[in-house]
């Protein structure tokens, strides 16, 4: 069994704020298709950059262990990030991006 909870100490205060301001900009400009154990985010190279989503990833990795991460990078110049791991882990998704 997998405890959803996050990690608040994961980042630091500075680490968190960035994070916070690159959760915004991937939930505006990615488009979201839901799955049934998580959710598929689709965004534009032009608009974030694979280091960046990279950097994300890695944070929020920290922060949420019971989450698993699946980043692809297609040709079409599309980035694709998947959230999932479960129903459970879905609803946990969902209230920690606000969804």
């Amino acid at each position: 069994m997998r405890i959803l909870a996050c990690n608040m100490n994961a980042l630091t205060t500075e680490q968190r704020t960035r994070h916070a301001a690159m959760t915004k900009r991937l939930l505006e400009q990615a488009t979201r298709k839901e799955l049934a154990d998580g959710y598929v985010f689709t965004v534009d190279r032009a608009h974030i950059s694979v280091a960046e989503l990279a950097e994300w990833v890695a944070d929020e990795s920290r922060c949420c262990p019971a989450v698993d991460f699946h980043v692809e990078l297609p040709s079409s110049g599309t980035l694709m990030l998947r959230l999932d791991g479960g129903v459970d882990v879905k609803e946990f998704i969902a209230a920690e991006l606000g969804l």
